[in-house]
């Protein structure tokens, strides 16, 4: 089970949309046309998932055995229209119950922008569906002279006209905002007006759609209206600058919509930076129904943390990197050597070509390893872990975390008793900010695993950090392949130790 304490503070986090590398697509087992919902991964949908209806229930519940089924036929009918439905099982994701106080069970809860409505009305097919399609029935800005449309205009940095009157293309933008943001919409069905808007050498156009950038003064056209997906696609095609500044109001671009995009690190105020930004801008037409394009300034903001996770250093700069956001860590490829038009274009071909393989960090590896504890780094870490038959335990750690460097201790002094008794037992540690493996994912610190020696095609065992060195001494010889040999290990002394720790470190924290 989840640590409730751990995904309630992460849930907060994404509630509130602090944007983090982890806000990313997720990963939703469904049942019936409804996904299964959690602790783990309420926040990352209510960021995925412009509208969410979520059914809180009790399997234990005679009531909630009625609406289930009532909400799955809801589910099915409006999936068609580009609504999701979750349900979460209330009496496991108890932090969430208490967060949103929901105080009846079953509950259903429409969730938008991080806001939540509580659905009063009777819990039926038909019902939950009208309810649902009132919460995001909007009104669209009529616009009938120039007038209109300038002062409309005048209050959004980005805006959509639609030209024309056809009942079934009002439908498909309906449908399509449902899947975008809350973009304002005009709306004009008058022959001057839809005349005087159309593009240079498209004044027979009866239907089309404008949309307006105020950033960069563009204005884009779509003519295909014969689906919201045309819809959808042209306005993340061109619905952002054509070069962002990596910030933490662009980064949704990446992270939460989960564009494929092209990255440049560099020092904000150079000329470097200023040449990497006009780069491209001139690759930008050949570009932009692939990549979004970002520049970042390596030491500021989120991009600091985002350069971290890259691998880049200020010594190798300028650095261009792809990330792909397809799950809670993008995978990221990176560009060896010089950066210039050509250079990109021959590392996006390969991209597309999918000849690239992702860039895992790497520190170089230790020449010598002093110490009870052995350094791992990423390209060290199969030979010394994976490929051999030894119980391994791996201490996943971050040089500023201050509940690493209250584990650690304890980890030096466990691998001080046993490693001269024990050569098939290895310690060792990794700093996860500097190094990548194939494996899995290091995003918390301190992160400690353990592999057993004849279980290393499996999941390794996760243990905590707040284990003291007896519990950790029980956990290796209950799970390793090898025999542990404790000999002259006092346990109970060992036992008294921890408790006088914990009483001083009490005493300490009370001052």
């Amino acid at each position: 089970m989840i640590k409730k304490s751990t995904s309630l503070n992460y849930l907060i986090i994404l509630i509130f949309s602090l944007i983090s590398l982890s806000s990313c697509k997720g990963d939703y087992a469904s049942e019936n046309s409804v996904i299964k919902l959690n602790e783990d991964n309420l926040g990352i949908a209510m960021r995925e998932f412009k509208y969410l209806t979520v059914l809180f229930y009790s399997s234990n519940d005679p009531n909630c055995l009625s609406v289930i089924p009532e909400f799955e036929k809801a589910s099915m009918d409006l999936r068609e229209e580009n609504f999701v439905l979750g349900k979460i099982d209330s009496d496991v994701s108890t932090e969430i119950v208490r967060y949103f106080k929901v105080e009846a069970i079953p509950s259903i809860v429409f969730f938008h922008h991080g806001k939540n409505f509580f659905y009063e009305g009777e819990k039926k097919e038909k019902d939950i569906i009208k309810w649902v399609i009132e919460k995001t029935k909007r009104e669209y800005n009529e616009i009938h002279n120039e007038k209109e449309l300038e002062e409309f205009q005048k209050l959004y940095d980005i805006n959509m006209i639609y030209c024309g009157s056809d009942n079934k293309v009002m439908r498909e933008i309906i449908l399509a905002e449902r899947k975008i943001e809350d973009i304002p919409m005009g709306v004009t069905s008058d022959e001057k007006m839809i005349k005087s808007l159309a593009e240079k050498g498209h004044e027979d156009k009866k239907e089309f759609i404008i949309l307006f950038t105020k950033t960069e003064l563009q204005k884009y056209y779509l003519y295909n209206l014969t689906s919201f997906q045309n819809i959808v696609e042209f306005y993340n095609l061109y619905s952002t600058p054509k070069v962002m500044e990596f910030s933490a109001q662009t980064s949704s671009v990446l992270f939460s919509k989960r564009h494929n995009s092209l990255l440049i690190f560099s020092i904000r105020g150079t000329s470097e930076y200023d040449e990497m930004k006009n780069i491209l801008e001139k690759l930008w037409p050949k570009l932009n129904k692939k990549l979004k394009l970002f520049v970042a300034d390596l030491n500021e903001g989120m991009s600091v943390r985002l350069s971290e996770y890259c691998g880049a250093k200020e010594k190798d700069l300028p650095l261009a990197y792809i990330l792909e956001p397809v799950s809670q860590d993008p995978i990221k490829y990176r560009l060896k050597g010089k950066i210039n038009e050509e250079t990109l274009m021959n590392f996006i071909t390969l991209w597309e070509k999918k000849e690239l393989k992702p860039f895992m960090r790497s520190e170089p590896e230790y020449e010598s390893n002093e110490g009870e504890v052995l350094n791992l780094v990423g390209t060290s870490y199969k030979k010394n872990v994976i490929d051999n038959d030894k119980d391994v335990l791996v201490y996943f750690y971050a040089p500023w975390c201050e509940k690493c460097q209250n584990f650690y201790p304890k980890l030096e002094k466990l691998a001080r008793k046993l490693k001269k008794r024990n050569p098939n037992l290895l310690f060792t540690k990794m700093d996860a900010t500097e190094n990548d493996i194939d494996y899995f994912v290091v995003n918390k610190y301190p992160t400690i695993k353990f592999y057993p020696g004849n279980k290393k095609n499996e999941e390794p065992i996760n243990i905590n950090y707040k284990s003291g060195i007896v519990e950790l001494l029980d956990l290796i010889e209950s799970k390793a392949y090898h025999k542990i040999n404790d000999e002259n290990y006092d346990r109970n002394k060992e036992i008294e130790q921890e408790k006088i720790d914990k009483e001083r470190e009490f005493l300490n924290s009370d001052l």
